[in-house]
């Protein structure tokens, strides 16, 4: 009997998700890495600023990006949480998914953060971690102390887009347009709603 193909996770602030995002999930599904990816916005990434926008509407805009490719699934577990932890909710996931591998989706950007992250070597015990090279690095340094823990991390040579939620905020602060960034049905709901030009309310 063939092995279960790996689903894979891919967690952020999403504010607002971009192509960037996109593209990392699309590598690994067109690599037949990973035959499905979800996508988890958080309530609060632990080592990221507060969000301007409010869960709900990162939510929202997650649906948006995802809706029309059936390999995508926004999965709603951390947006409720004040605080969410990637390990705990690889467990979680472990739980609802039992008879499939889970896949840590990240861009090689996060690399040099990934040992700040709660309990890493839960997360390895958890899922194999798949670093997509973003934004056009071709070198990536797999940093020394991942060795040390017993686990997997493959590196999966990329073109991604060079996107990042900031540079989709200041384009839109400035009164620029988006299209190139996001989804056309995320940037309509950011415009309806008004997101990111002015300070948001909460």
């Amino acid at each position: 009997m063939a092995e279960p193909t790996p689903i894979g996770v891919i967690g952020g602030s999403f504010d607002p998700i971009h192509n960037g995002h996109l593209a990392l999930a699309r590598v690994c599904l067109e690599t037949e890495t990973v035959g499905q990816v979800l996508l988890v916005p958080a309530a609060q990434a632990p080592l990221r600023a507060v969000p301007a926008a409010t869960p709900q509407k990162r939510l929202e805009m997650c649906r948006l990006a995802a809706a029309g490719d059936d390999r995508l699934e926004v999965c709603d577990l951390e947006v409720h949480q004040r605080r969410a932890y990637t390990v705990d909710t690889l467990a979680r996931l472990a739980q609802i998914y039992p008879d499939h591998p889970l896949a840590l989706i990240i861009g090689t950007d996060l690399l040099a953060e990934l040992s700040q992250w709660r309990d890493v070597p839960g997360i390895l015990a958890r899922a194999v971690i798949l670093a997509v090279t973003r934004g056009g690095t071709r070198q990536v340094k797999i940093p020394e102390w991942i060795k040390q823990h017993s686990g997997e991390l493959r590196h999966i040579l990329a073109d991604t887009p060079p996107i990042s939620s900031t540079l989709v905020r200041s384009t839109l602060a400035a009164g620029d347009p988006i299209e190139e960034f996001v989804p056309a049905p995320v940037a309509d709901y950011i415009r309806r709603n008004r997101l990111y030009s002015r300070p948001q309310c909460r």
